[in-house]
């Protein structure tokens, strides 16, 4: 019980180590300028940053990936712990209506 839990944990990890290796490889380029001066109507200083690159695109791909893992152990999680039962059924409640997507039957 939640083996595949731990998977998709230990999945989601691994992107988060790689999106973490990128990003500090793309702040270590120093993509980006700083500049102080001050709020011409209220005479506050302000502190301007400014990205000269563009965040990498594949960085999107990353995070989803890792959010979809993370997301997939939750539903592991549930049915380890919830258990199969030949009477349920699972709906899609982002569809409008419930629908029946998938049953399962019990298999222990």
């Amino acid at each position: 019980m939640f083996d595949s839990v731990q998977l998709k944990i230990e999945r989601a990890d691994h992107h988060i180590a790689d999106l973490k290796r990128q990003f500090e490889s793309f702040v270590a380029r120093k993509p980006y300028r700083f500049g102080i001066g001050h709020d011409p109507e209220t005479g506050q200083p302000i502190i301007q940053i400014r990205f000269v690159e563009s965040v990498p695109k594949t960085f999107a791909g990353i995070i989803g990936d890792a959010v979809h893992n993370l997301r997939s152990a939750l539903d592991h999680l549930t049915w380890d712990v919830v258990g199969y039962d030949d009477k349920i059924a699972i709906f899609n409640s982002l569809a409008g209506e419930p629908e029946p997507t998938m049953s399962w039957r019990a298999t222990r």
